[in-house]
């Protein structure tokens, strides 16, 4: 735990470090135009952490589910070890996004165009000209 409870009996400044990143980081990898591919890593990694603290939260009760096999602290662990093997693999697989568009803007098309069951919806697509894209050699 952190040094803010022991001197200041008070858990917000620990709530806000545990609980901003779920929400904003998520936020901007849906609203923000990615730089690299492979962007929906950051939604599997936060969606693990958030389910990590779920299960932290409800120890005792998965304990007395599973009928004393395993706690919820356990499997707590098991799902914020996946934080880090998204986040490599995002890493591993990543190259520069050559048509920078928010995953809202993908949704959104997408959705449109199974709404409509047709494909005649037109494709969105935002540049940068500001982010300089570096062809590697052949």
């Amino acid at each position: 735990m952190s040094i803010c409870p022991r001197f200041f009996d008070d858990l917000r400044p620990y709530a806000l470090v545990q609980f901003v990143p779920c929400i904003a980081i998520p936020l901007m990898a849906i609203l923000l135009p990615p730089m690299y591919t492979h962007s929906t890593y950051w939604l599997w990694a936060a969606g693990f952490y958030l389910l990590a603290k779920v299960l932290e939260a409800t120890d005792k009760d998965i304990y007395k589910w599973t009928h004393h096999i395993v706690s919820g602290h356990t499997l707590k662990h098991l799902f914020a070890a996946m934080v880090p093997v998204f986040l490599t693999l995002m890493l591993a697989k990543r190259s520069v996004e050559a048509e920078r568009q928010s995953l809202l803007k993908t949704w959104r098309v997408s959705w449109t165009k199974v709404k409509e069951g047709n494909s005649n919806v037109e494709s969105y697509a935002f540049l940068y000209s500001n982010v300089q894209q570096v062809e590697e050699p052949q």
